[in-house]
């Protein structure tokens, strides 16, 4: 490691002004005034004060501002004396630059000084200003160009390692730019701040301590073996900058375009191919001539880094763009040559496959703390508590005096690692044993910086660090530097590979903001012989280190959503709370990306351009590719090819993910849309869709024979008729209001058309519809991964319909689409099931742990057990945790669907001889029902200690659910299925899934403290499933228990706003499908009771109601429904508690940023029921003729009504909805006047008719929907399990948790990531880099399903896509396959054939969460994924919907236009659920009970949606009498929207018609004891 203490002047760098020079440590001498007299500098710099007095009219305190539109107020500066000169050669114009010399006044600390700066110094800061004061304005001065700030460090601040500030590492100079929306900090190593300017949160995107600037190059000469590497950038000084390379435009010009003749070099480099699988196309792989060259460029002289105040003699001339450049060094490894690493936890072989893993001790790489683990480290995993030693091995003997030590520990985080109870350092002697030096400093294990100790001299061959791991807990190391003898030798040898590298190779790594911030990689070579380039790679480190501080977590860091596809390749960095702007990274002209790695263990993404050397290493250890890997050859200096440049480009996504497909767009890339997803089961197609400026295009077919591709038009004109035969429809009056107008309700079903439901769907796709989206079906043959190439053909124009100014040649280029083919999903269903009963389980009954379902190594095809672990942790294979407990859960689950006589008896098994009086507690035991957890349950039974750590470890919270779930299905195939014989009835099974759900709430909270209404957990969605069962089988007393929990739980979300991301980790996902259950069920709570207050409040207000007769009531109701069955957009159908209810009011999406109106301000002073739309502006005569004009009787007095304009002006009783929602209620609703009483709510479900019902008894209170200030928004008075739930009063706060829950479940997943790996798949930590396709993405999926089936409005169709493309994800990692392709893609073997993967590693190789070395693929064992598998069967559905893109598509089946109608075959997996999403008015929610579809017979949709045709069989394997040769079942399905009852009936297949049970939510239970027809048909 670096111990060469650099001194302070070599620590500065040259690139400095003359004020840096001064000596400002020297004592101040009180010497006699002297006469006037002027030192040179002094001139120069009242020279400057008067030529600026004369050229501007005033001077004034500036603060920065950007030129871009401010999103929100900047935070102010402090005060400055700003003194301005014209800069050298400037024009007074608009657009020229003035150069601003602002002297801040002193400060106790500015960020811009480094820390140790001595203080009260002042930072001076030179700028250039992008934004005038008023002054400049006021008097037509010339506008300022972008702000650059310079700060020096004190030349006398103490000089330490260049290692880490927490260490003492140098004082780095800081240059702050802003402009174009930027905020840029420039140090000596590189681009260490990048933000938004005025952005609502200071979020640095860049990584702390870990400046963006480095590039990996990996390079060697003709005729030479050894490769050399660069990667160390380094601010050059003016005189060293590489003119040739950067560009001499105006700060405020227009980018040129980028135009494929001009890039491309007439004799362009040479590319070497290293791997021919799936070749991008090697043209458009072509690296280009200089980028940045101009006529303007070509001087010898140099542009001096910062502008200065220029003479009145200067001649006119354009200011350059002032740019950072940096040159790359050889990266310094300050170590012995040839070191050997080793270590006791690994063997030699393990120590030579982990010898990358290993240098992270002596990479030298930034570190950020001892807790994020932002370099590469070594740990001791997977051993704990125990002595452990790595060492040193020299190749020859050398004397060392010092060590430091730099640990890790995550402790505070919950994670495993922590600093050692004791260490110590030992060297070998010449007999060969370790002995320990005699230290003269203490051993520290301090954190976050270095832990140095000194001893007396040693010399040695071998070095042995030796620790004491803390109990429970394992050691690990991020840096292990030792100072040597040797280490000057080792730098003087880097020093002179530095001076032979910068003579053969020029490596530049330049930033510049013109319009946007521009990233420039030059590469020039400097010899006269050939020189190949082997690799070339963009270190990345964005900011993605969490931790537990919910705040900064939220709005401090980002994730990181890249995808590396040639020139279709691009990054983005959202917040983790998602909130816009998007920062978005693209590569240029011909740049684009073949490979990526984590940089080394860093985890940090490094994307390639090229990279054959890089990947030929990992190659060598087993690794794995689909890309071609290339490299590139300059030419000798002086000949044209001799260099190439790269440029990339940083933009602001101001709305988020669309902003992010419009600049994909705009910049001549692809914005991809595909459906289903890219998991694709081989009996559906791919629908693709293409936005692009490239007009020409071509897709090329990885295996051209067994794939087919067609360009198609979307389906369009679905449900038109059935809107204009309503309005023409029989009944008299229907769809026509008393004025003879279409009303409200008809006209939105009109809006209905055949793209799109409602105005704002149908202006997105009249955006595309100059046809800048094209529409290609797809359709596979061949299992496992199909790549799909999209080719832009050389020389095609722009596309002018979407850009008709453009003439300029787009770059042609390559973009691959990744897919993954599954076999049909019922196969993969029931092969993965049955993979569990037969090849997952053990079935020894000597064992203790018979009956287990343990793991499988598909990699060696053998079962683990307890007893031959592979070193896998005892939560995996002991079964004790998650992936054990879920393993059966699935199995049950499955059955419930399809039923098979010995997977049941496999699952009662398990329950029977391990579950039941092993790992959980029976009802006779200390805590009934409690789980245990690791290392398994024996261990814990037997286990002397009587504590937390043994026969009380039935703590962890995690471990319910899943067998609450199981608990529950295995009640639900009992019931369902009398035909399969079951170890316990169907009762027994129901009360044991109740009292483990009890425990769950209860047991860990006693025992540990641990609370289950603070965390989101997997599997817990069950509970919604669990009361449903409970008030079916009549259970009132323990349904209102459990009730009583859940709701506590449900509460301290919506109310305390957790922080979301938090589970065991800091960042998770592991808590979304949970957060979207306890959002569905808080929302369904508050629709039921607006419905009933409504219902109530109707009888009320209507002859008939309480009091009168039953037959008037019923009226009433059907009237009051008629009224609110077509609502306005954004209403949806949602399912609750008893199946799924009709069309809902609910606030949409604060991304809509649609404009709020004020409605519905409801009293009921004493004994008037009093129901009135109005605003806090309306006045005494308004109130009265909006009560009269809503034609409700009695109207109040004048004192009565006084009092209603009191509570309504203190802004009591007034609450918003959008304007779309109220649009066509003129005649009662007025628009809101600005003021900061009105509060933000939602219309209430039933749209004015509701609003009119609402009455309220008591003067005080406020109407139930209308949630009138914090206190009354609650959900409750008080908190408590026994306090009951207010629901009526909850729903602003329930939309807003639904909403954010929602939004952090999307931006933790891939969404515009067209690679099977990433689109849908949820991003841990690693935000792509590693571990995707977990459990999360099937769960999580489940929730953003459900949203849009249920609750979206205008972007229902978005996360329609993303949902189901969720659903689909992590099927991919089932090993399933036929005899002709080896019977699975990942580990062709029968033997596992239905098998899976408990996760996918995207990079070529990396060592997986399981400890174990995983190549690029699907993990060889299962871990958790059938965790997943439970929230997929939960997902499944075919779903017709009218998307705006893709017209009517068919999710999980196959569609057929037959002209009057739609045809649509299920596919889906289950068959049990079926949507139909005419429009976000317009749908049908048809959930199968008992039963389901038939297989393979079609859905028969009439295209006016007059009649709806549902083919049907037994859920089980036996159906009832054949009737006419067909086959009959009994059918039990529920099913809502579309008016069922009022519009649509239902019939049989002999015209008989099929009476339902009407559920309280408006939903419809219809129940057949022999039919394989369901016909809904609309009324006439």
């Amino acid at each position: 490691m670096n111990f060469d203490r650099i001194t302070s002047a070599k620590a500065n760098h040259d690139n400095l002004n003359s004020a840096r020079n001064i000596d400002s440590s020297a004592p101040r001498l009180n010497h006699p005034r002297p006469g006037f007299h002027l030192s040179p500098l002094s001139a120069v710099i009242a020279i400057a004060v008067l030529i600026s007095l004369f050229y501007l009219p005033s001077t004034s305190a500036t603060t920065h501002k950007s030129k871009s539109p401010a999103r929100h107020p900047s935070i102010p500066t402090s005060a400055s004396t700003s003194i301005s000169a014209p800069t050298p050669g400037s024009i007074p114009d608009s657009t020229s630059a003035t150069a601003l010399i602002t002297v801040p006044t002193p400060a106790p600390f500015s960020f811009l000084c480094p820390s140790s700066a001595p203080l009260p110094a002042p930072c001076p800061v030179l700028s250039l200003s992008s934004a005038p004061s008023p002054e400049l304005v006021s008097s037509g001065a010339p506008v300022p160009s972008p702000t650059l700030t310079q700060a020096s460090a004190s030349p006398t601040q103490p000089t330490a390692s260049p290692r880490s500030s927490n260490s003492g590492a140098n004082a780095q100079n800081v240059y702050t730019v802003s402009a174009s929306g930027f905020e840029l900090e420039f140090s000596d190593r590189g681009l260490a701040t990048l933000r938004r300017t005025s952005d609502l949160y200071p979020t640095n995107y860049i990584l702390a301590n870990n400046p963006l600037g480095d590039i990996i190059v990996t390079y060697r000469l003709a005729g030479e073996n050894e490769y050399r590497h660069l990667r160390q950038a380094k601010l050059m000084a003016p005189g060293q900058v590489n003119t040739a390379h950067l560009v001499a435009s105006a700060a405020n010009a227009a980018p040129t375009p980028f135009d494929t003749a001009a890039l491309i070099s007439p004799a362009a480099p040479t590319i070497s191919s290293n791997q021919a699988v799936s070749p991008l196309s090697a043209s458009s792989l072509s690296p280009v001539a200089s980028s940045f060259t101009s006529a303007a460029s070509t001087t010898n002289a140099p542009a001096p880094p910062l502008p200065l105040p220029s003479s009145p003699a200067s001649s006119p001339q354009a200011t350059p763009t002032q740019a950072f450049t940096y040159r790359l060094n050889p990266p310094y490894i300050p170590f012995i040559a040839g070191v050997k690493v080793s270590a006791s936890t690994l063997s030699d072989r393990d120590a030579r496959s982990s010898a990358r893993a290993l240098s992270a001790l002596y990479d030298d790489l930034p570190i950020v703390d001892s807790k994020s683990r932002s370099a590469g480290y070594f740990s001791f995993s997977p051993k704990k508590g125990t002595v452990e030693w790595v060492q040193y091995d020299f190749p020859q003997p050398a004397t060392a005096t010092a060590i430091e030590v730099y640990w890790l520990d995550d402790s505070a985080l919950n994670g495993p690692y922590k600093v050692p109870v004791r260490w110590r350092l030992l060297y070998r002697d010449a007999r060969g044993n370790y002995l320990p030096v005699k230290n003269t400093s203490p051993y520290t294990t301090a954190l976050d910086r270095f832990n140095r100790v000194t001893f007396e001299p040693v010399t040695t061959s071998s070095l042995r660090l030796e620790v004491e791991q803390a109990p429970g807990y394992t050691a690990g190391l991020y840096e292990w530097r030792v100072e040597t003898d040797q280490e000057k030798l080792r730098r003087q040898a880097w020093e002179k590979e530095a001076d032979e590298a910068a003579r053969q190779l020029r490596v530049e790594s330049s930033f510049k903001v013109t319009n946007a911030l521009l990233w420039t990689v030059s590469v020039e070579n400097l010899t006269d012989r050939p020189l190949e380039i082997a690799d070339l790679g963009l270190p990345l480190p964005f900011n993605t280190q969490y931790g537990w501080n919910k705040d900064e977590t939220y709005n401090l860091r980002v994730i990181r959503h890249f995808l590396v596809a040639g020139h279709g390749s691009f990054v983005f960095c959202q917040r983790t709370n998602a909130e816009p702007p998007y920062l978005l990274m693209i590569p240029t002209g011909q740049a684009s990306f073949e490979y990526f790695d984590d940089g080394g263990g860093r985890g940090i993404l490094c994307p390639y351009l090229h990279s054959a050397w890089a990947f030929e290493q990992v190659k060598k250890e087993g690794g794995r590719w689909r890309f071609q890997t290339t490299s590139v050859k300059l030419r000798p200096h002086g000949q044209t090819g001799d260099r190439l440049s790269y440029t990339f480009k940083f933009m602001w996504a101001e709305d988020g993910y669309q902003s992010v497909r419009d600049l994909l767009y705009e910049e001549g890339k692809f914005d991809i849309q595909v459906v289903p997803g890219m998991v694709v089961p081989e009996n559906l197609e791919a629908l693709v869709a293409i936005r692009t400026k490239h007009q020409d295009i071509r897709l090329e077919a990885e295996y051209p024979s067994e794939t087919t591709i067609e360009e198609v038009k979307p389906v369009k004109n679905f449900g038109q008729v059935a809107a204009i035969k309503k309005i023409k429809g029989d009944k008299a009056g229907e769809g026509v209001d008393k004025r003879g107008s279409v009303t409200q309700s008809s006209q939105i079903v009109l809006e209905a058309d055949g793209a799109v439901g409602g105005a704002a769907n149908r202006a997105a796709a009249d955006a595309r519809a100059d046809g800048s989206y094209r529409l290609f079906r797809i359709k596979f043959s061949r299992l496992g991964e199909n790549m799909i190439t999209i080719h832009a053909i050389p020389g095609s124009r722009l596309n002018r319909v979407a850009d008709p100014a453009s003439t300029v040649a787009a770059s042609a280029g390559s973009m691959p689409l990744e897919f993954f083919v599954t076999e049909d999903l019922e196969t993969v269903i029931k092969k993965r099931s049955s993979f569990l009963t037969t090849r997952q389980q053990h079935k020894d009954p000597s064992k203790w742990y018979y009956g287990v379902y343990s793991d499988w190594d598909m990699k060696n095809r053998v079962l683990r057990s307890p007893e031959d672990r592979d070193g896998l942790p005892t939560w995996l294979v002991d079964a004790c945790d998650d992936a054990g407990n879920a393993r059966p859960a699935f199995v049950a689950s499955k059955n419930v669907y399809f039923p098979e006589q010995a997977e049941v008896a496999s699952v009662d098994l398990y329950i029977k001889h391990y579950l039941w009086g092993g790992m959980q507690q029976t009802d006779d035991e200390p805590y009934p029902f409690a789980i245990y957890g690791i290392p398994n349950w024996k261990v814990n039974r037997e286990s002397p200690d009587p504590g937390r750590n043994g026969q009380k470890h039935i703590w962890r919270i995690y471990d319910y659910p899943h067998i609450v779930l199981l608990y529950h299905r295995m009640y639900q195939v009992a019931r369902l299925h009398p035909e399969i014989k079951t170890e316990l009835a169907a009762e027994e099974y129901l009360r044991r899934a109740y009292r483990t759900a009890i425990a769950y709430f209860t047991v860990p909270l006693e025992v540990e403290g641990w609370s289950a209404y603070e965390t989101p957990t997997m599997n817990e969605i069950v509970m919604n499933d669990l009361l449903r069962a409970l008030e079916r089988e009549g259970w009132k007393k323990e349904e209102a228990e459990l009730r009583r929990h859940w709701e506590k739980k449900v509460r301290h979300f919506v109310e305390d706003d957790p922080y979301l991301f938090g589970s065991e980790f800091a960042f998770d996902s592991t808590g979304f499908e949970a957060t979207g259950a306890m959002a569905r069920y808080a929302m369904e709570k508050v629709v039921e009771a607006e419905e009933e207050l409504k219902r109530k409040e109707e009888g009320k207000l209507r002859p008939g109601g309480e009091g009168g007769n039953k037959s008037a009531e019923f009226k009433n109701l059907e009237k009051t429904e008629d009224e609110v069955k077509s609502p306005g957009e954004g209403s949806i159908g949602t399912t609750t508690a008893r199946g799924i209810a009709p069309a809902k009011k609910v606030q949409r999406s604060s991304m809509t940023g649609t404009e709020p109106v004020v409605v519905a301000a409801a009293t009921g002073l004493g004994k008037m029921a009093i129901a009135a739309e109005i605003t806090r502006s309306v006045r005494l005569a308004e109130v009265a003729e909006l009560i009269t004009g809503a034609g409700l009787s009695g109207v109040p007095s004048e004192v009565e009504r006084n009092e209603l304009i009191g509570r309504v002006d203190d802004g009591s009783y007034a609450c918003t909805v959008e304007r779309t929602d109220v649009a066509h209620d003129a005649d009662v609703v007025k628009e809101a006047e600005q003021g900061d009483r009105v509060r933000k709510g939602v219309r209430p479900a039933g749209g004015k008719a509701a609003a009119r019902g609402a009455r309220i008894e008591d003067a005080e209170a406020t109407p139930s929907w209308c949630p009138a200030g914090e206190a009354r928004a609650e959900l409750q008075s008080e908190k408590g399990a026994g306090a009951e739930v207010s629901w009526e009063r909850a729903r602003v706060k329930v939309e807003k948790f639904m909403e954010k829950q929602l939004r952090l479940n999307v931006a933790a997943r891939g969404w515009l990531e067209t690679a099977y790996y990433y689109l849908g798949s949820d991003y841990r930590a690693g935000g792509g880099l590693r571990y995707t396709l977990s459990y999360m993405s099937q769960m999580g999926g489940w929730s953003i399903m459900d949203y849009a089936l249920n609750w979206a409005g205008t972007h229902l169709f978005d996360y329609l896509r993303l949902g189901y493309a969720s659903y689909l994800s992590s099927w991919a990692l089932v090993n399933s396959g036929r005899a002709e392709t080896g019977y699975g893609y990942w580990f062709p073997a029968s033997e596992n054939d239905g098998g899976a993967g408990g996760g996918f590693e995207p990079m070529a190789r990396t060592r997986g969460w399981l400890g174990k070395w995983i190549e690029r693929g699907a993990w060889y064992y299962s871990a958790e994924e059938d965790v997943g598998y439970c929230g997929a069967i939960r997902t499944a559905a075919t779903v017709v919907a009218n998307d705006p893109v893709f017209g009517l598509v068919a999710l999980g089946g196959k569609l057929e236009d037959k002209g009057d109608r739609i045809e649509v075959v299920p596919r889906d997996g289950l068959r049990v659920r079926f949507h139909l999403m005419a429009s976000p008015e317009r749908r049908l929610h048809v959930e199968f009970e008992k039963g389901r579809l038939a297989k393979e017979k079609a859905v028969v949709i009439k295209r006016d949606l007059s009649e709806i045709i549902l083919q049907v069989e037994a859920g089980g394997e036996d159906g009832r009498a054949k009737i006419g040769g067909t086959k009959m079942a009994e059918v039990e399905l529920v099913v809502s929207g579309l008016g069922l009852g009022l519009e649509y009936k239902a019939y049989d297949r002999a015209g008989q018609e099929i009476r339902g049970e009407r559920l309280a939510d408006g939903s419809t239970r219809l129940h057949s004891s022999s039919t394989d027809l369901v016909v809904l048909k609309m009324g006439t």
